[in-house]
């Protein structure tokens, strides 16, 4: 919302972080940049409930890679629909890492950039029972990017800056840093 106050002031507003109210900004209208304090993880809306969802208050499914907001999650927990994905409705009572790396990576060999990027975090990290393996990361992040995934991008960047797996490459990560940042990713700014 723009509300013109006078010739010299412009008040903006936006919801604030917590949905409890509105931030006001006050610009100067000759310019009207406005730079606000959150970056490129502010809200979307919750396919479920179709409320803004806080940074960090999400879920996602590995079937689908679909996005809940936490508390729709927490609620379908309590129901009969607790193993069946509430946006693609496949089964997911299997929740062992066997199978959560096999619906990621079924999703990922139809190059979904999420999935590359859950699996480039995966080996990057050891998670979900896969080993460690820097190079491999690397390589789902560099699929990811190159998918259209923001943190699959600036991910890479980091490899490729400090040297993680792959050979440190100052071009080649400033390249992903400012892919990443095209899409709206301040960190890599």
């Amino acid at each position: 919302v723009v509300k013109v106050l006078s010739y010299d002031s412009v008040l903006v507003e936006r919801p604030n972080a917590d949905g409890s109210g509105m931030d006001r900004k006050e610009v100067n209208p000759n310019t009207l940049e406005v730079h606000w304090e959150i970056g490129k993880e502010e809200f979307e809306d919750c396919p479920i409930c179709l409320e803004k969802i806080l940074v960090g208050k999400k879920y996602m499914y590995t079937c689908c890679g679909g996005e809940i907001c936490t508390t729709c999650f927490a609620r379908t927990l309590r129901t009969s629909h607790r193993d069946i994905c509430m946006l693609c409705r496949a089964d997911t009572s299997d929740d062992s890492n066997e199978a959560h790396v096999a619906r990621v990576t079924a999703r990922a060999k139809r190059g979904d950039g999420r999935a590359l990027c859950n699996l480039g975090v995966f080996y990057d990290n050891g998670m979900r029972g896969l080993r460690k393996n820097k190079v491999l990361a690397a390589e789902y992040y560099k699929k990811a990017a190159h998918a259209g995934d923001v943190d699959g991008a600036y991910n890479l960047g980091v490899m490729l800056r400090d040297a993680e797996g792959v050979p440190r490459d100052l071009a080649g990560a400033s390249k992903y840093f400012r892919m990443a940042a095209e899409k709206g990713d301040t960190k890599a700014c």
